[in-house]
């Protein structure tokens, strides 16, 4: 009498299937991966392995174990503890195996069923993150000013046709909205705050404020600013100051932008654009000696230096695999975009944005920022922007595993900055 097995997959191995010629299995205990495409036995047998009905677990005869083919693909599967082999003889029932699927308590599809009264105030537990741009005054003309926020937090004159402040009402609305969210975050940016009129009036009212508040300046407008800048007594254990440093830069108004912020005792992190390779060497070698201070480098599109995005930001398939994603953070990506999931970004004119690349969710003059979020979540683009929704990324085996679009993908115009896909 022929044998007969049951062939099972570990319940922590995420299994891939796309399109008619391409699997995969994926360990995400051991980062193990296992691609397979024009191999037709495989391909159906990963594929009946991937039916809900069948749960991870399926019979294999003893004529298919002997394929080749089918026999090197199990050994595989066994030698990275993916799944094993039990003869029916001694296991002659169906052995109970459970299977990862998407089931997120908070996924937006879920949302979209449940009526607005059940979603109540549990809808504000969403926001994490809010972004407040004060101003859009600015005496400072930067090159990247019209392209920089829009891949990173960063300072800009959008829109710049007036000079237009947030009203300090609004701001206060803002923050007796936030309380009892889960609100982790406020970045407060400008233009120029320091040219924001009611920066002393504001920053009192920052004290009561539980979120870190992360502020944002540019070196020259402290350096230009610097009587300004004493009015910006922020609480030392809740708060941290950003600069950015353009280039080319001015070592002078550089250090002292340094001595005016030593001052202020606050944790200070230096942010440098970086377009090109002489840029990022320059900026691995400048001197930010003041205290606390910590630097980053943040790479900057401007429409030309593609060579040095796909040299220093492409993803590879080692690096994918590198980072070792669990299935929370696969199922995550399915679902949400954790780079955009949970923020908000006002403008200085009101506007309301989950990401400042997509429309306007509304006006902080007219919606609350309840409204707002009530909006992205129905019908918005940014919380939701996962590859599973896009081209090429959705015919890719790499689709769950890589890290969500970020604005680097919207401000190139290409969805998958990689070296995988070739189709």
């Amino acid at each position: 009498m022929a044998k007969a097995y049951w062939f099972y997959l570990e319940p922590f191995v995420f299994s891939i299937v796309k399109g008619k010629n391409q699997v995969a299995l994926y360990n995400t205990h051991s980062g193990d991966f296992l691609e397979y495409s024009d191999a037709p036995d495989i391909i159906r047998l990963v594929k009946r392995l991937a039916a809900r009905e069948n749960l991870y677990v399926v019979p294999l005869s003893e004529s298919m174990l002997a394929k080749p083919e089918i026999n090197a693909f199990i050994k595989k599967v066994r030698e990275r503890f993916m799944g094993d082999l039990l003869d029916q003889r001694h296991f002659p029932h169906r052995p109970v195996q459970m299977m990862p699927f998407l089931n997120i308590e908070k996924d937006a599809e879920k949302f979209k069923k449940d009526a607005p009264e059940r979603v109540g105030e549990d809808l504000m537990t969403y926001v994490s993150e809010i972004s407040l741009y004060l101003t859009n005054r600015c005496l400072i003309n930067c090159t990247e000013c019209h392209g920089a926020y829009r891949q990173f937090l960063h300072c800009t004159r959008i829109p710049d046709k007036r000079v237009v402040h947030l009203p300090l009402d609004a701001v206060e609305n803002i923050f007796k909205e936030s309380t009892g969210t889960s609100l982790c975050r406020f970045n407060l940016l400008g233009g120029d705050i320091l040219e924001y009129p009611h920066l002393e009036e504001l920053i009192p009212r920052l004290q009561d404020i539980k979120p870190l508040k992360s502020v944002y300046f540019h070196y020259k407008s402290i350096s230009n600013n610097h009587e300004q800048l004493r009015a910006v007594r922020l609480p030392k254990d809740s708060s941290e100051i950003n600069v950015l440093v353009h280039f080319p830069i001015d070592q002078r108004r550089l250090r002292l932008c340094q001595e005016y912020l030593n001052p202020l005792g606050l944790e200070t992190t230096f942010f440098f654009p970086v377009k090109n390779e002489l840029e990022f060497e320059t900026a691995m070698e400048a001197d930010i000696g003041a205290r606390g201070s910590n630097k980053r480098l943040l790479p900057f599109y401007d429409g030309t230096n593609l060579e040095f995005f796909e040299k220093n930001v492409f993803l590879t398939r080692e690096i994918i695999l590198e980072a070792k994603p669990s299935l929370q953070d696969i199922f995550s990506r399915q679902a949400i975009n954790g780079n955009n999931f949970g923020k908000l970004i006002v403008f200085p004119d009101g506007g309301i944005y989950s990401n400042v690349n997509f429309p306007a969710l509304g006006n902080i003059n007219r919606i609350s920022l309840y409204d707002a979020v009530y909006k992205e979540m129905l019908q918005g683009k940014g919380w939701r922007l996962s590859r599973r929704r896009v081209k090429p990324c959705s015919r890719c085996v790499f689709e769950a595993l890589c890290p969500p679009l970020s604005n680097y993908e919207l401000a190139i115009g290409r969805n998958n900055l990689c070296d995988i896909w070739r189709g």
